[in-house]
């Protein structure tokens, strides 16, 4: 907390070195780090809040850490860092938010939501920045995962953004959490109907030929998860999605071919 920003820097730099160790990361919440690093988020120095945002980041990693940094006044902070417009700052920020969101378990996603977290995220999602735009499609994804917070995803009109996600050309990771959001999102049922009406289900069948596994497990997740509602099995049809699940039923991956084999047989009963 000392005004001089060099000594500040330092500091803060050095808390940055530390959070990298898996183990130090809880001993530095125990020992009070996060009230001076949300104090100097409020400074008027950039790359003082590059590095409690870089920080933060690192602290957000450990599991233990996640619910305390959610309760203790860092959220506001990561708000305001990820609304700077500096690329750094709305990496770190936005990555450290997709940490703390990881905690699905327990109040932790409500918080967030309440917080206010959702809208500053959506803001950034046409980022031209890849990274960025990667974090906040593993953020939405995450938020995805749990059912509570499924409701307010929809109403933000996050599946659209999802979609976008999803059809990124640009970066692979972008669009591998676009498609685990909407895999996500089709475990519930009642979510079927707006993936199909905002192109999200259709978005999912370019990608069954993605050269990057995870995105394939994705698509092959998601597809199974619409397969099971016999509601859907008229409009797959019509939409041709039987074609990409024969090709995903013939991935060498077991996960990607169980999940194809899976869908195909709802399909046909």
């Amino acid at each position: 907390t000392d005004t001089s920003t060099n000594v500040q820097f330092q500091a803060v730099a050095a808390l940055r070195g530390l959070a990298t160790h898996q183990t130090i990361r809880m001993q530095l919440i125990r020992e009070g780090t996060l009230e001076p690093l949300i104090l100097a988020a409020s400074t008027e120095s950039v790359e003082v809040q590059r590095e409690v945002s870089a920080t933060l980041c690192n602290l957000a990693l450990a599991e233990e850490n996640k619910v305390t940094m959610a309760r203790s006044g860092v959220l506001p902070a990561l708000i305001g860092l990820a609304q700077s417009k500096d690329r750094e700052r709305e990496i770190h920020s936005v990555a450290a938010l997709a940490n703390i969101a990881e905690m699905v378990e327990g109040r932790t996603q409500r918080r967030m939501l309440e917080e206010g977290c959702l809208r500053p995220i959506l803001n950034l999602a046409e980022n031209p920045e890849a990274e960025v735009r990667r974090e906040v499609a593993r953020c939405l994804a995450l938020f995805a995962s749990k059912r509570d917070s499924q409701a307010a995803l929809l109403r933000a009109g996050a599946v659209n953004q999802l979609v976008l996600f999803a059809r990124d050309k640009e970066d692979a990771g972008v669009a591998r959490y676009g498609s685990l959001g909407i895999g996500n999102l089709a475990v519930q049922s009642q979510n079927h109907q707006e993936l199909f009406d905002t192109g999200a289900v259709m978005s999912l069948l370019p990608l069954a030929t993605s050269d990057d596994l995870e995105t394939r497990r994705c698509v092959a997740f998601g597809l199974n998860n619409i397969a099971t509602n016999e509601a859907n099995h008229r409009v797959c049809e019509r939409m041709g999605v039987l074609r990409p699940l024969v090709q995903l039923l013939k991935d060498p991956d077991v996960d990607v071919h169980l999940q194809a084999c899976f869908a195909i047989r709802q399909l046909s009963l």
